[in-house]
């Protein structure tokens, strides 16, 4: 499989790979050259029978187990445009997820809104919080990576945060 182009890349775009396979077993893509692409730019695959999200820089092979009942679209390329997230090398917040759950230690930030975005770059959660201490909440969002937000006042600070 190649895709030869892709229209300049100013918003996040998705492309459908398929997959066709008569026998059952394990499989592996290699990922042979990523091309050039503008600074920022990440790609991730995504498998959406396992529902994980690979950065193919980081890893050029990724090994799953096909059945021949699988869906021929299983796989889909994310295109993410980094610039238009980027995220916020400020120490004053920290922010993870532990077995669904993400948690914010906002630091010295007081009363401000956390947002969780997607990929895409869409708003999928957004809370209220009051405090210095770390608050911790509960989402229905699949296995990914995510941006939250930490805004109060003045000052806006975005974490990378991966949901497995």
């Amino acid at each position: 499989m190649s895709i030869n182009s892709l229209p300049e890349l100013s918003e996040p775009t998705v492309v459908d790979i398929g997959f066709v396979c008569a026998e059952e077993g394990p499989a592996d893509f290699e990922v042979a050259e990523l091309g050039e692409f503008e600074e920022g730019t990440i790609i991730y695959l995504e498998d959406v029978v396992s529902g994980t999200m690979t950065e193919l820089s980081e890893n050029f092979v990724y090994s799953f187990s096909h059945s021949t009942g699988n869906p021929e679209n299983r796989f889909k390329l994310h295109f993410a445009v980094l610039t238009d997230i980027s995220e916020s090398y400020s120490n004053s917040i920290k922010a993870w997820s532990h077995k669904g759950t993400i948690y914010v230690s906002p630091g010295s930030i007081q009363n401000g809104i956390i947002n969780v975005f997607d990929i895409q770059g869409r708003d999928v959660f957004t809370r209220n919080y009051s405090s210095e201490s770390t608050t911790s909440f509960r989402t229905n969002l699949k296995k990914g990576i995510y941006i939250v937000e930490v805004s109060a006042e003045n000052e806006i600070i975005r974490k990378k945060v991966f949901l497995k």
